[in-house]
């Protein structure tokens, strides 16, 4: 078994070589009793071989102050060397100017310390320990010239730059979630230079909001400020093992634990598509619509209540619902959400195309909304459904928390899976990605016609009375031009003051 020596140091599973200065010649390394540089391996064996050239190096540098030291002793009047470090002016040396030949022997030592030295200055006494991570070891090992060391930006400088630099792929709402995650971070540890955020700093972390916030929103923030330092490593603003690698809390066991969210049992159906479901018929289209969309595509909440009338269309004899997402106010959450949906029978029956022609009549637009009342904040257009299902939930008594919109998603999926559809048709038409390589390369997905042939049939709730539920289209129509009407008027009336 390998002894470790005592010059050896192993920190977090990293091992480190400690250069010890002794006493008489601390003032010549601004009192700096030792410094520590990083191996770059977890191998002891390794280590140790990195430890023998790092150890010839150090005591010829020791060995050149030593000279000088006794050259002091012996001359008192002799200044000798010291070697000082500020991020403004670097690395330098002061020497007597009579005696040449000292700040000789001080650059030809310090060309091989500079590295140590320069890092150690830079970083904050709490990191101490990893001073030497954005450092070259090759270069430090070769005795290559110092070069100049370039300070990190802060925190907040790169979370701008970041942003802005990527926020054009993301959605509005991860841009602001970005933002908030990392202010979030600056508050806990401060607006630090990014170089300096530790291991230690992201356990600091982790501690400071785990009474805040639950394990996997945790993990969102984590995964988040882990693109930040990986953006920072990208400018260079920081070199070496990102320190938010291998820190998320929940691993793949602890996510298979977790509860997901519950489907409606037909009991629930009953419940939700039964007499409590008649006022609807009659009153806000949304309330109505979004639920029996969701019901029979399996779509999400957003990806319903942000569709326009012109999205729902005959093609090729087929009436689709376009969840292209290709509207300027549309979002899409993933690739594989992208898609066309064919329209259920049973929406057909209920007078789905016949609303939506409806809207058009009633705005004077092919491309109005589907469901005008809905306003659009960062999120999406579907806040106020979202809010009006929870509160109808509750009043039917439906209180577990896993039920909710989402329920109605997970539902579909599952009658298409018992009823005996594969998985890759279930994945089309709810916009999963099917990632096989005979999906994803050999095959394009099915025609919207096809899909609904052999799948729609297969998607049935005989538990709901759709009798009952048709709605009184006349009426509807005269509830939805009088409330465009009055929201015209108010804006107007707020426009005019």
């Amino acid at each position: 078994m390998l002894r470790i020596p005592s010059h050896l140091l192993l920190r977090s599973g990293i091992f480190y070589y400690r250069i010890v200065v002794p006493a008489r010649l601390r003032p010549a390394f601004c009192g700096r009793t030792e410094f520590r540089v990083s191996l770059c391996t977890r191998d002891k064996k390794t280590a140790l071989t990195k430890c023998r050239i790092l150890s010839i190096q150090a005591e010829r540098i020791l060995n050149l102050a030593e000279s000088l030291h006794m050259a002091m002793k012996d001359n008192p009047d002799r200044m000798g060397f010291i070697v000082k470090y500020s991020p403004k002016e670097g690395l330098y040396v002061e020497s007597d100017p009579n005696n040449p030949e000292d700040g000789a022997q001080a650059i030809a030592a310090i060309q091989q310390l500079a590295p140590v030295i320069a890092a150690a200055e830079q970083r904050p006494v709490i990191d101490r320990d990893e001073v030497l991570r954005e450092m070259n070891l090759a270069n430090a090992l070769a005795g290559i010239p110092a070069i100049a060391v370039q300070s990190s930006r802060r925190l907040s400088v790169l979370q701008d730059d970041h942003v802005k630099v990527n926020g054009a792929k993301w959605r509005p709402r991860t841009a602001d979630d970005y933002r908030s995650c990392i202010r979030l971070f600056i508050d806990t540890v401060g607006d630090v230079p990014v170089q300096t955020v530790s291991r230690r700093t992201v356990a600091d972390f982790k501690v400071a909001m785990t009474d805040r916030m639950s394990p996997s929103t945790l993990d969102k923030k984590l995964i988040a400020l882990k693109g930040l330092i990986d953006y920072a490593k990208s400018t260079g603003d920081y070199v070496g093992e990102n320190p938010f690698s291998g820190q998320l809390v929940l691993g793949k066991r602890d996510k298979r634990k977790r509860p997901s969210y519950k489907e409606f049992t037909s009991d629930d159906l009953k419940k939700i598509f039964g007499e409590a479901y008649q006022p609807f018929r009659v009153g806000k289209p949304h309330f109505f619509w979004v639920p029996l969309i969701g019901l029979f595509t399996g779509a999400r909440i957003n990806e319903i209540c942000q569709l326009r009338c012109n999205d729902i269309l005959d093609y090729q004899g087929t009436w689709i619902i376009s969840m292209l997402a290709d509207g300027d106010d549309q979002q899409a959450k993933t690739e594989a959400s992208k898609r066309v949906v064919p329209v259920h029978p049973q929406l057909l029956e209920l007078g789905l195309v016949e609303y939506a022609q409806t809207v058009v009549r009633v705005t004077g637009d092919k491309g109005a909304m589907l469901f005008p009342y809905l306003v659009q904040d960062k999120t999406g257009y579907a806040k106020s459904s979202s809010r009006q299902w929870g509160i109808y939930l509750g009043r039917l008594g439906i209180a577990d928390r896993l039920k909710v919109f989402h329920s109605l998603r997970i539902t579909a999926n599952n009658r298409l899976r018992q009823a005996g559809v594969d998985e890759e048709k279930r994945c089309q038409l709810v916009g999963h990605m099917h990632d096989t390589v005979n999906s994803q390369v050999y095959s394009s997905p099915l025609e919207a016609k096809k899909l609904a042939e052999t799948v729609l049939d297969k998607l049935q709730y005989p538990e709901v009375d759709y009798e009952r539920l048709k709605p009184n289209m006349v009426v509807m129509a005269a509830r939805l031009r009088k409330e465009l009407e009055r929201r015209a008027s108010r804006q107007r009336h707020e426009e005019s003051r």
